[in-house]
């Protein structure tokens, strides 16, 4: 049976890059249809990432949860098993990461990337002058 995206509902090619939602839903995505870039999608697989993502869908019924995880003691309501509070807390936790360390994260290793770049050039940029001066003698 085809892998389908959840968002576009065309199928998942064999070398197509996806990404699975660690949510409620289970959903596969393609990077481009979630608007992940290949090098984050590349750096996320690299550093096992990728295996905490959650679709926009499931954050948001993340947020709404956890709001309603927090506004009750834990194993008070007994129509929450501990068992789904814990997976609760688990999906909170990592979506915060997600949030507030690992997006900053790779926004500031994308900024130091592309002034590595200008750096590059201008080193390539001055070597070449030298080079040309160097033939003037």
């Amino acid at each position: 049976m085809a892998v389908v995206c959840e968002l576009c509902n065309k199928n998942i090619g064999r070398y197509h890059d996806y990404i699975a939602c660690n949510g409620q839903c289970s959903g596969k995505f393609h990077v481009g249809c979630v608007n992940i870039s290949i090098e984050v999608f590349t750096s996320m697989k690299k550093n096992s990432e990728d295996k905490c993502w959650l679709c926009p869908n499931c954050k948001q019924g993340a947020d709404t949860s956890s709001e309603k995880l927090a506004a009750m003691s834990i194993g008070q309501d007994s129509n929450i098993s501990l068992d789904a509070q814990m997976k609760e807390i688990e999906r909170r936790i990592l979506s915060s990461i997600n949030d507030h360390i690992v997006e900053p994260l790779i926004n500031k290793i994308n900024k130091v990337s592309e002034e590595n770049n200008v750096l590059i050039a201008k080193v390539n940029n001055f070597t070449a002058i030298m080079n040309s001066l160097k033939n003037c003698k």
